[in-house]
């Protein structure tokens, strides 16, 4: 592996250098909730709302709970959340009814303002 880079061009490398870099910071978890609120293309909401379908797909309670927040944040709706979960559910075989309630007590907890 080592051989073949030593032939690759600097300037490819520079690149991949830079991509690399570029896709660590974005996983820097301090800068998660700007790159979702950041503007582009997608709404806010529809970004929090793909990476809540990301969460429950990676059975990440924790950031599923976070991500249910974010979204409510950013105007989702309870019928939104709670499609998304069943897309999950569909497309992931994710654990049905434990996610269920896991979305469902976030939904509440933060519908009563925590």
């Amino acid at each position: 592996m080592i051989d073949n880079y030593n032939n690759v061009p600097e300037n490819s490398k520079e690149n991949a250098e830079k991509i690399y870099n570029e896709i660590i910071r974005m996983l820097n978890a301090e800068n998660n909730e700007k790159i979702l609120s950041k503007k582009s293309v997608l709404s806010a909401k529809l970004k929090n709302l793909i990476a809540l379908g990301s969460a429950l797909a990676s059975q990440q309670s924790q950031n599923v709970v976070f991500c249910v927040k974010e979204s409510m944040k950013t105007g989702a709706t309870q019928k939104e959340i709670m499609e998304v979960l069943r897309v999950a559910i569909l497309m992931a075989e994710i654990p049905a009814k434990a996610y269920t309630e896991i979305v469902k007590d976030a939904v509440k907890a933060f519908e009563a303002g925590y």
